[in-house]
């Protein structure tokens, strides 16, 4: 009888331990999926920022090609022009300044445009992949608590046979 109560509180200390190891493992599971749902936010709020960066470049694209075209139908009037009379000779060269500018700041632009789109994607990979790790995060901690939560009730079988074969050892100890 002795042994059975020491087997006993073995038991009952296993027990405890496994439940504080399934409890851990389910903070650690729903921690993982607050984590999870976090970088879906952040990955949503990173792709809308791509998005904007990218129409704004567009936007500032498109004005530079329209001041190019401007300068360049300047440059196209001043020439008519300068076929009439010289005085049109620096108006050409104004045009033509006002046309080189317009082509670099439309290159500028561009290049502007193609940084945002490559730090934008960037972005979105790095949070893709910490998004992809809280999920091996997620799926580990599950495994984790399933495995605690077998453990203890295997505990729990083992108090319940020790029970029974106590019982047993008593009812024979009784009869003898």
């Amino acid at each position: 009888a002795a042994r059975a109560s020491e087997a006993e509180a073995a038991l009952a200390e296993q027990r405890a331990s496994a439940s504080i190891a399934v409890e851990r493992a389910e903070a650690v599971v729903a921690a993982t999926a607050r984590r999870a749902a976090e970088l879906e936010e952040e990955l949503e709020v990173q792709r809308k920022r791509e998005e904007e960066s990218v129409a704004e470049a567009r936007v500032a694209t498109a004005a530079a090609v329209r001041r190019a075209k401007d300068a360049e139908t300047k440059l196209a009037k001043a020439s008519d022009a300068m076929a009439k009379e010289g005085a049109a000779a620096a108006a050409m060269a104004a045009a033509s300044q006002a046309m080189a500018r317009a082509e670099a700041q439309a290159a500028e632009a561009v290049e502007r445009a193609s940084a945002q789109e490559a730090r934008a994607k960037a972005a979105e990979a790095a949070l893709e992949r910490e998004r992809q790790a809280g999920q091996a995060a997620l799926k580990a901690a599950t495994a984790e608590a399933e495995k605690a939560t077998k453990m203890r009730e295997k505990v729990e079988a083992e108090v319940k046979a020790l029970r029974a074969n106590s019982r047993e050892e008593v009812v024979a100890a009784a009869t003898a």
